[in-house]
């Protein structure tokens, strides 16, 4: 897939644009991201962010934008060790959700309010941490973890989430503006 917002949130933050800002950028800032964009691009620096690091090529990169699970799947193989950081700068997430349709019939309900709360089951969420290096949303899950899984996830540092900023919800004008810049970019 391909992500252009992104790597135009993550370029504005690069570049020092102000976390508030990053979603409703002025033309002038926008300007500055396509000129950096540009220039990575064309000096290929960085895997542009897709949907996970390219495992087979992960000992040929020193950096790279990832969700997580390539990560952990470099990781388990013999070779450099990755580990996952926010820069100084900050870094952008997103919260996933399971939705239901109110249509669904009451056996569907059921065994979709079953795997939800299997899910949420603190050893449960202490395996996906373990697989996808995903954060976790129950805290009991921590009993079920070493320290250095706390520490590797970020389970340990309370300030953690403040170095996140939550994608915001873009105006169809921003939608456009940005992935403009992206096509021009990668052209």
């Amino acid at each position: 897939a391909d992500y252009d917002t992104a790597n135009i949130y993550m370029t504005a933050l690069m570049l020092g644009i102000p976390k508030t800002q990053i979603f409703n950028m002025s033309e002038d800032q926008l300007k500055r991201v396509e000129e950096e964009l540009r220039k990575l691009h064309v000096d290929n620096k960085p895997q542009y962010w897709g949907d996970n690091l390219p495992v087979e090529k992960a000992d040929e990169l020193t950096i790279g934008t990832d969700w997580g699970v390539a990560v952990q799947l470099i990781n388990q193989q013999d070779g450099p060790q990755w580990e996952l950081l926010i820069p100084d700068e900050g870094a952008t997430a997103w919260v996933d959700s399971w939705m239901l349709s109110a249509r669904a019939s009451s056996s569907v309900r059921e065994v979709a309010h079953a795997f939800i709360e299997f899910s949420l089951q603190a050893e449960q969420q202490a395996t996906i941490a373990r697989s996808t290096s995903y954060g976790v949303t129950n805290i009991y899950a921590s009993r079920h973890m070493t320290a250095e899984e706390l520490d590797r996830y970020y389970l340990a540092d309370g300030s953690f989430l403040t170095r996140l900023t939550l994608w915001q919800p873009l105006s169809e004008d921003q939608i456009t503006a940005y992935r403009e810049l992206w096509k021009r970019v990668r052209q």
